[in-house]
């Protein structure tokens, strides 16, 4: 009887040792969920505001770096493309039509 108890006194040693454990490695991985559900609230905010300063590229809320604001392609009636800065002045609305409208007077008029 005596074998018995005391291999039932060391079997609950053991047992409370990887207890201790156990409860390390969940605050472990809790922390580390923590962690990775921060860089994940950072990493989707930064492509919102990317997304958001590529759909509104007038905005003036963010600071947005040029590089990343894509260009604005404008299609002429030809078929060609023509990408403008986003920046630059002929970006502004009514600036690419009033080019294009020009550029297609000249070639009907025959260069007048």
């Amino acid at each position: 009887m005596k074998r018995i108890d005391s291999g039932l006194d060391g079997v609950q040693s053991e047992m409370e040792l990887s207890q201790v454990l156990l409860t390390r490695f969940v605050k472990r991985i809790a922390t580390d969920k923590v962690v990775i559900a921060f860089a994940t609230l950072l990493v989707l905010a930064v492509v919102g505001i990317i997304v958001y300063a590529a759909l509104n590229p007038g905005q003036n809320f963010f600071k947005v770096p040029d590089v990343l604001i894509p260009p604005i392609v404008t299609v002429t009636p030809t078929g060609s493309q023509s990408a403008t800065p986003s920046g630059s002045p002929s970006a502004q609305p009514g600036a690419s039509v009033s080019a294009q409208a020009r550029r297609l007077g000249q070639r009907a008029g025959g260069g007048g």
